[in-house]
């Protein structure tokens, strides 16, 4: 039997975004409390028995929130056709891996811009 171990690390942030509508206009901007759970993946654990160090994912994590912080999505991350919440997963997933240098894999993102309202991103 084959199987992966798995972390996630959450965070939040606050930011606006606004999304294309149908008609080719755009919503107005408004903010969100956005939450934020980074899954790292592993068949194998490193030397020190983890995935990846729980410590240093959360710095990671909360770096790339801080870079997002209380702006426009769309601006701080040039959506041409609006920062929604899979385009912002997608963000995270290659931030992350990024900042995380190779340690581990992201396995997956997932990125709540409202309560209920869930965008995932997962890497292959």
């Amino acid at each position: 039997m084959t199987g992966f171990y798995e972390i996630t690390v959450e965070d939040t942030f606050s930011a606006s975004h606004s999304v294309l509508l149908p008609d080719g206009g755009f919503e107005p901007s408004h903010a969100h409390e956005w939450r934020v759970w980074v899954t790292f993946r592993s068949a194998e654990l490193n030397e020190a028995g983890f995935v990846v160090d729980f410590v240093e994912a959360q710095s990671a994590l909360r770096k790339a929130c801080d870079e997002l912080a209380g702006g426009d999505l769309n601006a701080k991350l040039s959506f041409t056709t609006g920062a929604s919440a899979e385009r912002v997963a997608r963000r995270f997933a290659d931030r992350m891996t990024a900042l995380m240098g190779g340690e581990a894999a992201v396995h997956r993102v997932a990125v709540m811009e409202a309560a209920g309202c869930v965008a995932t991103y997962t890497m292959e």
